[in-house]
């Protein structure tokens, strides 16, 4: 839907896939924030792929930024802190990942996925001609993206782009 929607990809207070995850998240978030316009060619590439190291040669990411990025965001956040002091684990399972805790707790997020949409959060199923209706289905006119008919095949859970 490109420009016609404010798509923000955020992640739960925690990871269950510990520091794989962590680490993947914490450089999708690198992305997005500082290097948006090869955001959605990365995820792309690392759904298919589940490789970030050749993904982020592939959509030619600049390292030097996503590096800086991830450090700041690291020693703001307590993102390698939290993974290493377990006993702060949610349910002596989880590592914390605080980065977009305060949207967590604005929206009640308790898990993944979860989608908000206008401020709302919403129930939708993994698929993308679900996910296309409940979008579309916000809009007061919609585009006419919204007329396309997508697979209604279902998303399994996806590693840490979950």
């Amino acid at each position: 839907m490109g420009d016609k929607i404010d798509f923000k990809l955020k992640f739960v207070y925690y990871a269950m896939h510990q520091d794989v995850e962590v680490f993947e998240q914490l450089n999708q978030y690198c992305i997005q924030k500082e290097q948006n316009d090869k955001f959605i060619d990365y995820l792309n590439c690392f759904v298919k792929e589940k490789d970030s190291e050749n993904c982020l040669s592939e959509v030619k990411i600049d390292f030097d930024k996503l590096k800086l990025c991830t450090d700041v965001a690291d020693k703001k956040f307590s993102v390698t802190r939290n993974l290493e002091d377990k006993s702060s684990w949610l349910n002596s399972r989880y590592p914390l990942f605080d980065i977009h805790k305060l949207d967590n707790e604005k929206y009640g997020v308790g898990g993944s996925p979860s989608l908000i949409i206008n401020g709302e959060q919403v129930e939708s199923g993994r698929d993308s001609n679900s996910l296309l209706t409940i979008i579309c289905s916000s809009f007061d006119t919609p585009p006419e993206e919204c007329q396309e008919e997508l697979s209604s095949a279902g998303a399994g859970a996806s590693g840490s782009c979950e």
